[in-house]
C-alpha cells in the first residue's frame, strides 16, 4: 500500500514537472499533493519529503510567490543538512533560490549570508572558475549595492572582472556586463574619474564589438555623460547629449528585445535619480512608458488569456499607479500625456485585446483558424459544464482539459497576429481622442492611485480642443469620500464638492462631458450629481468604458433588419418537462458540443427573492410594442418560455437590442462560503488561482424561467443538454453578440461588480465582451414600479419620439422623478403628489457607452 502511494506521488510530481513551463498554477497543486503523500508514507525526513519541497519551492519561484519559495526552500535545506554531514549538490540549487528570494523581497542582510555560504560551497566543489561561482559573485556585489556597501560591492566586482577575463575574455558579453556594474558602483560611491575611466574602456570594447548606434554603445554614451557632469566637466556633458540615446533606434528594436531594453532604461532613470538629474529622469521615464507601451501592445496580440492576464498582472501597476503618481508629483504636460495615454491602454486592455483577437479569427476567411477556435470553444464549454458537477462525477479530467485549452489559446493567439488589425483600436494617444472633440466638449478620465501608505488620490485627467496636451485636476483623497455617508451620497452637495467641483472652471462654457470613471466613482451616478447639488448645469455627462471610446472606428449597424428579444414576466418555478421541451427546440450552433452550460457561482444577491416579479410583464410587453412600433422584428419571452436556453439561443444572430428584465446577482467573494451550501460546485475550485476577472464572472448574472430547481433547496437533476436558468456572466461572455447596439439590464444591481484599473468585472463586463455597445443598467436596488415606469417612457423615447439614448434616459429620469399620483390628505381631501422624486427611485441607473 505504502509502494504503492509513493509511486502516485512519484506520478504527481511527474506530471507537474511535464506542465509547470505551460501552467505553473496546477504544476503547484500536483507536487503539493505529492508532498502530502510523502509526508504521511515516508516521514518528514525521507529524502523524496526534501526533495518535493524543493520543486515546489522552485515551482513558487517561477510564480514569483518569493515567500513561499522561502517558506519551502528553508525546510527543505534544513533536511539536507540534517541527512547529509558533507556539503551536498542539492544545497547549491537550494540556497541559491532561497538568497534570490530574499533579494527580490529586499532582505539584503539574509541574501549576504546565503550568498557567502553558497560562494564557500561552489568553490569546493565546482572550482572558482566556475560561471554559477561567478554569478553568486556578482548577486552578493549587487546585494551589498542595495545596502549601502558600495566599496564592498567595487571589491567584490572587481574580483568578478578578474575571473571573467581569464577565463571568458575582454569581448566577451558578461565581462562587459560586469564592467557596466563596476561603472555603477563607481558612480554610487561619487568615485566619477574612475568611473569614466571604466566607461571610456568598456566604449573602446563595445566599439570593437556593436555597432556605433547599438542600444547599450548609446547608453554607455550616456553613462559617460553622467560622470563627467558629476565631476564639473560641462563640455563633455554637453557632447554626450540626450539625443544620442535616441538615435539609438529603440523604437526599432524587435518587441522580443523590448523587455530588457526597458531594464536597461529603469537604470539610466535611477541613476539620473541618485544623482539629483530630476528633469532627466523624467524625461527618460517619458520614453521608458513609450517602450513599454508598445511591449504591452505587442504582448495583446501574442499571447493567450491565461498568459495575456499573467503578463498584465506584473506590468500594470506602471500604467496604472507608477506613472499617475509620476505625473501628480510633477505636473509636467509631456508626463500627464504619458499618463492619459497609459489610462486609454489600461481601461480594458485584457478586455480590448481579447474581442479584437476573437473578431480577427471568426472574420479572417482562414478555415483552419477557425475550426481551432471553434475547437477551443467548445472545450471550454465542457469544462464549464464539468465543473458545474460534484469532483467524484466529472468523467473529464478537467486539469489535462485545462492545458489542452491553454495551448490551443497560445496557437491561436500566434497565429492570428498576421492579420495585424488588433492594434488599430489599442494604440489609440490622447491626440487621436482630441482630433473627435468638438469646441463645447470635453473628454474626462478618472484616475485613483495610492500617494502614501495610507492615502488614495482621485484626479482627473482633462482634454479639450486646442490643448497642447492634457490636464490633470486633483479631487480628493478616498478617505474624505469614505467619510460620507453612503446613505446620505444622493443629499446636498456633498459628493459634488469632491468631483465635479474641482472641476468647474474646466467645465466653463461646455455643452458635452465624456468621462470615465475609475475606483469609487464606478458605483456612484455622478451623472445626476449637479442637479441633485443644485448647481446651474445644462450640460450632457457621457459616461464611457475609456475616452478611447470617442476614437474607436465604429461599423454602421444594419437598421432596415433590425431585430429585438425582450424578457419579462418570467416564472422561475418551471417543471422539469418544460425545462427539457423548451431546451430541445433551439438547435446548436456548428460550434457548440457540450457547451455553455452553467457556471456556479460564488454567490447570489437577488432582486426580491426569487419570486415572479408582478412588474416585469407589463414592462416586457410595453417595451416590446415600442419596438415593434419602431419596425423591429421583435421577440417577446415570457412566463415558461423566457429560458436560458432561448437566450444563448441568440448567439451570432446580431440582434441589436435585448431587454431583460428579471432578478439580476452579484456578490462579493467573502459569501462564497454560503453559497457552497446552496449547490454551488464550482466553489470545489476554489484553491485553484484565477484572475479576478474569472473570479467575478463567476459571482454575477441574471436568472432565467426554471432556475428554482436548482435554487430552491430540493433540487432536481436535469439532462446533460438541459440549461437550469441561471445564466453567469461567464457564459454571457462566451456568446457572439456582436452588433448589439443597446442591452438593456432591468434587473437591479446589474452595474456592479470587482473594480479594478481595467474596469468594472461583472455583468457589464460579460455583455461588453460579449459585443454589446450601450449598456442601461442599475447601481442598487430598484422598486418595481418605478423601474416599469422609467423603461417604458426610455423606450418610448428612443423607439417611438426617435430620441438618442443618452437624451431618452434624461427624460425617462426626469418622468419618473416628477411622476404624479392621488393622494389622500389628513382632512379627507386629494391631490397630486410626487411619489418617486427621491434619487432612490430614479437615479440608480446609468448608461454606458452610448456615443
Amino acid at each position: 500500500m505504502i509502494l504503492a502511494q509513493i509511486s502516485l506521488a512519484e506520478d504527481l510530481e511527474s506530471k507537474a514537472f511535464n506542465i509547470y513551463r505551460g501552467n505553473i498554477i496546477e504544476a503547484i497543486r500536483l507536487e503539493t499533493e505529492a508532498l502530502h503523500i510523502y509526508e504521511k508514507e515516508a516521514g518528514i525526513d525521507s529524502l523524496g519529503y526534501a526533495k518535493c519541497l524543493t520543486r515546489l519551492a522552485q515551482y513558487y519561484y517561477l510564480n514569483y510567490n518569493y515567500r513561499q519559495t522561502i517558506n519551502f526552500g528553508s525546510k527543505a535545506l534544513s533536511l539536507f543538512k540534517k541527512v547529509y554531514t558533507e556539503e551536498f549538490i542539492y544545497d547549491i540549487g537550494i540556497i541559491e533560490l532561497l538568497a534570490n528570494s530574499h533579494q527580490y523581497l529586499g532582505n539584503y542582510l539574509d541574501a549576504i549570508k546565503l550568498y557567502t555560504e553558497n560562494l564557500i560551497i561552489q568553490k569546493k566543489i565546482i572550482g572558482k572558475d566556475d560561471t554559477d561561482y561567478i554569478k553568486t559573485l556578482n548577486e552578493l556585489a549587487s546585494c551589498n549595492a542595495g545596502l549601502g556597501r558600495y566599496s564592498e560591492a567595487i571589491r567584490l566586482d572587481t574580483e568578478v572582472l578578474q575571473i571573467q577575463e581569464k577565463t571568458l575574455g575582454k569581448d566577451h558579453p558578461d565581462y562587459m556586463r560586469s564592467l557596466q556594474d563596476l561603472m555603477s558602483y563607481n558612480i554610487l560611491c561619487l568615485n566619477y574619474r574612475k568611473a569614466v575611466s571604466l566607461y571610456v574602456n568598456t566604449l573602446r570594447l563595445q566599439a570593437e564589438i556593436l555597432e556605433a548606434k547599438h542600444p547599450n554603445y548609446a547608453n554607455n554614451l550616456k553613462y559617460l555623460k553622467y560622470c563627467n557632469y558629476g565631476f564639473g566637466d560641462e563640455e563633455d556633458y554637453q557632447n554626450a547629449d540626450i539625443n544620442l540615446w535616441k538615435a539609438s533606434g529603440a523604437m526599432s528594436i524587435p518587441p522580443t528585445s523590448l523587455s530588457s531594453y526597458i531594464l536597461t532604461i529603469n537604470n539610466l532613470i535611477w541613476y539620473n535619480r541618485q544623482l539629483g538629474h530630476l528633469s532627466e529622469a523624467l524625461n527618460l521615464t517619458v520614453d521608458e512608458s513609450a517602450i513599454r507601451r508598445r511591449l504591452a501592445l505587442d504582448m495583446s496580440q501574442r499571447l493567450s488569456v491565461e498568459d495575456r492576464n499573467s503578463y498584465w498582472e506584473m506590468d500594470k501597476w506602471h500604467f496604472e499607479r507608477q506613472y499617475p503618481l509620476y505625473a501628480y508629483r510633477n505636473r509636467t504636460p509631456d508626463f500627464i500625456s504619458v499618463v492619459y495615454d497609459a489610462a486609454l491602454l489600461s481601461k480594458g486592455f485584457l478586455l480590448s485585446s481579447e474581442i479584437e483577437t476573437r473578431k480577427i479569427i471568426t472574420e479572417s476567411g482562414d478555415a483552419a483558424l477557425v475550426a481551432l477556435y471553434d475547437s477551443m470553444r467548445v472545450n471550454q464549454q465542457i469544462l464549464d459544464k464539468q465543473l458545474e458537477k460534484p469532483i467524484k462525477e466529472r468523467c473529464v479530467n478537467v486539469d489535462s482539459l485545462r492545458e489542452t485549452i491553454t495551448k490551443m489559446e497560445r496557437e491561436l493567439a500566434s497565429k492570428s497576429t498576421a492579420y495585424g488589425s488588433l492594434a488599430a483600436n489599442m494604440s489609440i494617444e490622447w491626440k487621436d481622442v482630441q482630433k473627435k472633440l468638438r469646441k463645447n466638449d470635453i473628454a474626462v478620465e478618472f484616475l485613483n492611485f495610492p500617494i502614501a501608505k495610507d492615502s488614495i488620490m482621485y484626479v482627473a485627467l482633462t482634454l479639450k480642443k486646442g490643448y497642447m496636451s492634457p490636464k490633470m485636476i486633483p479631487l480628493f483623497e478616498e478617505k474624505q469620500l469614505k467619510a460620507i455617508d453612503k446613505n446620505l451620497y444622493y443629499e446636498g452637495a456633498n459628493i459634488y464638492d469632491l468631483v465635479w467641483k474641482p472641476l468647474e472652471k474646466e467645465l466653463d462654457g461646455v455643452t458635452n462631458v465624456y468621462f470615465s470613471p475609475s475606483g469609487e466613482l464606478y458605483n456612484i451616478n455622478i451623472e445626476v450629481l449637479p442637479e441633485i447639488a443644485g448647481t446651474t448645469d445644462s450640460r450632457r455627462y457621457y459616461r464611457l468604458s475609456s475616452t478611447r471610446e470617442l476614437a474607436l472606428t465604429r461599423v454602421d449597424n444594419n437598421k432596415q433588419n433590425a431585430s429585438a428579444a425582450i424578457y419579462g414576466g418570467l416564472r422561475y418555478y418551471c417543471a422539469k418537462d418544460s425545462l427539457i421541451t423548451d431546451s430541445r427546440k433551439y438547435p446548436r450552433s456548428k460550434n457548440r458540443s457540450i457547451e455553455d452550460f452553467d457556471l456556479s457561482a460564488d454567490s447570489i444577491q437577488l432582486r426580491s427573492g426569487y419570486g415572479y416579479l408582478e412588474g416585469t410583464l407589463l414592462e416586457a410587453q410595453k417595451v416590446d410594442s415600442s419596438a415593434v412600433y419602431a419596425n423591429m422584428k421583435s421577440s417577446l419571452y415570457t412566463n415558461f418560455s423566457g429560458t436560458e436556453a432561448s437566450f444563448k439561443a441568440l448567439d451570432g444572430q446580431g440582434k441589436q437590442l435585448i431587454h431583460i428584465a428579471t432578478h439580476g446577482f452579484y456578490y462579493m467573494e467573502k459569501d462564497s462560503v454560503r453559497m457552497r451550501e446552496k449547490g454551488f460546485r464550482m466553489l470545489q475550485d476554489e484553491n485553484r488561482r484565477r484572475y479576478v476577472e474569472d473570479k467575478a464572472l463567476t459571482r454575477s448574472g441574471l436568472l432565467f424561467a426554471g432556475c428554482n430547481n436548482i435554487l430552491g433547496g430540493d433540487t432536481i437533476t436535469l439532462p446533460e443538454d438541459v440549461d437550469d436558468g441561471i445564466l453567469y456572466a461567464k457564459e454571457i461572455a462566451r456568446l457572439d453578440l456582436r452588433g448589439l447596439d443597446l442591452l438593456t439590464l432591468s434587473a437591479c444591481q446589474t452595474g456592479l461588480g470587482d473594480i479594478t484599473g481595467e474596469g468594472v468585472f461583472g455583468l457589464q463586463r460579460a455583455f461588453k465582451k460579449a459585443g454589446a455597445q450601450s449598456i442601461l443598467m442599475s447601481l442598487w436596488k430598484v422598486d418595481d414600479r418605478a423601474t416599469r415606469l422609467f423603461m417604458t417612457r426610455f423606450y418610448e423615447d428612443y423607439q417611438i419620439r426617435k430620441m438618442s439614448k443618452s437624451d431618452a434616459l434624461l427624460d425617462a429620469q426626469k418622468y419618473v422623478r416628477e411622476y404624479e399620483v392621488k393622494m389622500v390628505n389628513p382632512d379627507g381631501t386629494t391631490s397630486m403628489k410626487r411619489k418617486y422624486e427621491n434619487p432612490d427611485y430614479w437615479a440608480a441607473f446609468i448608461l454606458l457607452d452610448a456615443i
